[in-house]
């Protein structure tokens, strides 16, 4: 309005003396009082000469205002098309980073969580899983530039949130359905004088035998499971003692182990009592698998397998120094590829492909597992079905009295049922033993990420976790509970149990 004001000229009216407003750009004016008429050159009183230089002024500044106007609309042509440029570098640079690439593995595995839980009827851990395929999806097209993000970094706390659903996922997926709850009358459990009873009657009983109690107690608030944790340490369980937040594992003097489990939000007891593993004097064989491992500093144990292609066995009277120096002496003896050491455990390959386990299991007592190459026990599994076939034909040839044959078939169902009591099917322990021993990496990850200042550092290797993890999960997947062996049953809830515990245990931590 003021650059308008500038313009415009003033004059008198000749007819009634009013003051004329107008600018000079006009030829005609009219008096706004009386109507009178004049031309812009007589008000100004201007020659033709000088009304002809000012149209040429305003010409030229007509024309020089164009052509501000053309540059601005260059220049602002050059910022968006530096802009758009700008923002194709990003996203190409975003889909050749690892995190692109993670971000996609992970919006894959999470449907395939989705998809594990529904199936189980695991309805909340499908849900998260749901919550977690939306936020790596969501932090995907924030790279892409599809979804806008408001506030830079805010695609990767997404990320990171999805990440860390992993834990009440895992918690959800195996918890225990209380529908599957029975009344349990202590006094019937086949250990119940080693143990106190729990506060609760409600639960589920997994094992009960003379070696094993393992159980569910429902209905158990923090307090009450205080309460038994004392009681048990009344009773003696006190030996080697590790006291977690949420858990308890103890020896008594007679060598019974306990491990206690409680699942706060579920508000579950999980009671595990195994009996002393029964040992006495032994001497390493000479089969060669046992020649590949150094000889324990005892010879006290009990060899639960001497075969070709694996050999396993329990030594007692080892103290925790001497564990540690067995798992020494046995990588000083070529285990030691590939290994993996936690606290209590030690694993490696040798040169040769042989598996070896180590453990630690309390009460001054090692496990130890050798496993051939698989492509020698496939070699090993055809020589034993020529043995078979060999075997029942010459016992076709034989002839013997109906008594002989009834106490062979006696004698046969024993051996039949102590092979099941006692045998756990090698490959579904290989496959439990790699289930658990994803959850150990799991655990290890945890530890390392609730402690890293920089945890995007860790993705590929939370990448690399969750793709074992897929894998893992399709062969659990394919085992038929209600066809398992009595062996494979008890091996199968003890692997779960102690997996349990340690998603607890980390899961506090956070």
């Amino acid at each position: 309005m003021n650059d308008t004001n500038k313009d415009l000229l003033t004059a008198v009216c000749l007819n009634c003396g009013g003051k004329i407003e107008f600018s000079n750009k006009e030829d005609l004016v009219n008096c706004p009082f009386c109507g009178a008429g004049y031309s812009v050159p007589d008000l100004l009183n201007e020659s033709d000469s000088v009304r002809i230089e000012k149209i040429k002024s305003q010409a030229y500044k007509d024309v020089e205002s164009g052509k501000q106007q053309i540059e601005m609309e260059r220049l602002k042509h050059e910022i968006e098309k530096e802009k758009k440029q700008e923002d194709k570098d990003s996203v190409d640079s975003f889909k050749k980073s690892k995190f692109s690439k993670v971000l996609i593995v992970f919006s894959i595995i999470s449907v395939l969580l989705c998809v594990f839980a529904f199936s189980d009827g695991k309805v909340l851990a499908g849900i998260i899983a749901v919550i977690m395929v939306i936020l790596f999806l969501i932090s995907f097209l924030m790279g892409l530039h599809i979804f806008k993000e408001k506030k830079k970094g805010i695609r990767v706390i997404a990320a990171i949130f999805a990440f860390v659903l992993i834990v009440p996922y895992f918690n959800l997926y195996n918890s225990n359905r209380k529908n599957e709850s029975e009344k349990i009358k202590w006094s019937d459990c086949e250990l119940c004088d080693i143990l106190p009873e729990p506060g609760s009657n409600v639960g589920k009983i997994l094992i009960d035998s003379e070696e094993n109690l393992m159980l569910y107690v429902y209905k158990t608030d923090k307090d009450g499971y205080n309460d038994y944790l004392s009681e048990c340490e009344k009773m003696g369980f006190v030996v080697e003692g590790e006291k977690g937040e949420l858990s308890y594992n103890a020896f008594n003097e007679s060598g019974y182990r306990l491990e206690l489990l409680y699942i706060k939000s579920d508000e579950e007891l999980h009671i595990d009592l195994s009996a002393p593993i029964e040992m006495g004097k032994f001497e390493m064989p000479t089969s060669e698998i046992a020649k590949l491992l150094p000889v324990p500093n005892s010879n006290v144990g009990n060899i639960l397998t001497d075969k070709s292609d694996s050999f396993e066995a329990y030594v007692g009277e080892i103290s925790f120094d001497n564990y540690n120096d067995y798992v020494k002496a046995c990588s000083d003896n070529g285990f030691n590829i590939d290994y993996n050491k936690g606290e209590k455990y030690y694993e490696a390959d040798n040169e040769k492909g042989y598996t070896l386990r180590i453990e630690y299991e309390g009460f001054n007592t090692i496990h130890i597992s050798v496993h051939a190459p698989k492509e020698n026990n496939d070699e090993k599994a055809g020589k034993e079905t020529e043995s078979v076939n060999t075997s029942k034909q010459e016992e076709k040839m034989q002839t013997t009295s109906k008594e002989e044959k009834n106490a062979q078939t006696t004698s046969k169902e024993k051996s039949d049922n102590d092979t099941i009591s006692m045998d756990v099917t090698p490959e579904f322990k290989e496959t439990m033993d790699s289930y658990e021993e994803f959850f150990d990496e799991y655990v290890e990850f945890m530890k390392k990420y609730s402690e890293s200042d920089n945890t995007l550092e860790m993705l590929e290797d939370y990448s690399n976790f969750m793709t074992k993890y897929a894998e893992t999960m399709e062969k659990l997947n394919e085992i038929n509970e209600d066809e398992l062996s009595v062996a494979d049953a008890a091996y199968y809830t003890e692997v779960m149990m102690r997996i349990d515990k340690k998603l607890v245990e980390v899961s506090a931590n956070l």
